[in-house]
């Protein structure tokens, strides 16, 4: 069993799934409660007074969510060992009949399912946040994903003169006056021979 089988790895993955059905529902309800919460409690909290303080509260949320999405995002292969906490589990995944390759490539796969149900979860959350903004009566009511969308364009905005950020003209001249500085004889910025 060193070479790869496709048909092996689709039996392994179908096995995954079944057996993995509670983490995955486990994981999409904790990111849906703690995406809730986090919306709420930033609406609630900072949406009373102005039309100012309401757009700095869904800001927060979209800075948040790219936070915590990035976040799962580069610490997520660690979570695809999880069925290995105890003895059992690990002799169980370790006597399936596949390849170590399989057995990596299926675990790596079904981490990979939890980035769709995390997406799921956000949609689900934010349209719950609308829902509630709006039975409580808020006045400048929006979804946090629109917000999340407009940010990123700014962020990731083309052909733009104007600096996004205040003092970003400068950073060239900064760069150009201290770059010599800590090359000079006698700095101790970087070691010298």
């Amino acid at each position: 069993m060193i070479q790869f089988n496709i048909q092996r790895f689709g039996k392994l993955a179908r096995w995954s799934l079944v057996n993995d059905k509670k983490y995955f529902i486990k994981s999409f309800l904790q990111v849906f409660a703690i995406l809730t919460f986090l919306f709420l409690f930033f609406t609630w909290v900072m949406n009373r007074e102005s039309v100012r303080s309401s757009i700095n509260a869904y800001e927060t949320c979209s800075i948040t969510v790219i936070i915590l999405f990035g976040t799962t995002f580069v610490l997520g292969s660690s979570f695809m060992f999880y069925s290995m906490e105890g003895k059992h589990d690990m002799q169980n995944l370790m006597m399936l009949p596949a390849s170590n390759l399989e057995k990596y490539l299926m675990r790596y796969a079904t981490w990979m399912l939890l980035l769709p149900l995390y997406l799921v979860a956000l949609l689900g959350s934010d349209a719950l946040q609308y829902v509630v903004n709006l039975m409580v009566g808020h006045e400048h009511v929006t979804f946090v994903t629109s917000t999340l969308v407009d940010s990123l364009n700014r962020l990731f905005q083309t052909g733009s003169t104007q600096p996004s950020a205040p003092y970003v003209s400068e950073l060239p001249v900064v760069a150009g006056r201290l770059v010599p500085f800590a090359l000079r004889p006698g700095s101790h910025l970087l070691p010298h021979p």
